[in-house]
């Protein structure tokens, strides 16, 4: 299943992304951001990690969401956003993303996340959206805002990054179902 908007489509992860999946990802600055990016980053994880996503995504009742955001004029892979810890009791997942650095600033994370929360809410029945970005990565927390996310609490060394092992304060945002139309 893809999802598509006028400049961008959301594809399931597969086996032939390695490299494009390595190019972005192999960047200090987002492995920092990261509670679970080792750094620095090894194609043998990044292939351990796409051959989970894509078997996560044959599954009936997947716990995670994941796709390759590619810009259709180039015809590349430029990130990736997720929905991850799926409660489908409570109807809540945490969303996530990430973009390579020369990509950045051209709205297309936002288009893409856009893009995944309505998938979210209309096909999966999700009624809440949450997003956990640390307090200093700065431009995630301002997608969040952007996309009318409730700031809702910082909560003060909540979560360590693997590769600096530096703990960092939480943003905690949240979309609500009935709240965002």
């Amino acid at each position: 299943m893809n999802l598509e908007t006028g400049r961008l489509i959301l594809k399931n992860p597969e086996k032939k992304d390695l490299d494009e999946f390595y190019e972005y990802m192999n960047d200090f600055s987002m492995a920092e951001m990261h509670i679970d990016t080792f750094w620095p980053i090894s194609k043998e994880r990044l292939v351990v990690k796409l051959k989970h996503l894509i078997n996560e995504h044959k599954k009936e009742d997947p716990k995670i969401y994941f796709f390759f955001i590619k810009l259709k004029s180039k015809n590349k892979i430029i990130g990736d956003v997720l929905l991850h810890s799926i409660n489908n009791i409570s109807k809540e997942a945490i969303i996530a993303f990430d973009c390579h650095k020369k990509y950045r600033n051209n709205n297309y994370v936002t288009e893409a996340v856009e893009v995944l929360i309505n998938f979210a809410l209309k096909d999966l029945g999700m009624k809440k959206i949450i997003g956990d970005p640390f307090v200093d990565n700065l431009v995630s927390n301002k997608v969040f805002r952007k996309l009318r996310f409730e700031f809702i609490e910082k909560k003060i060394k909540w979560a360590t990054s693997i590769a600096t092992n530096k703990k960092h304060d939480v943003n905690f945002y949240e979309l609500i179902k009935d709240k965002s139309n």
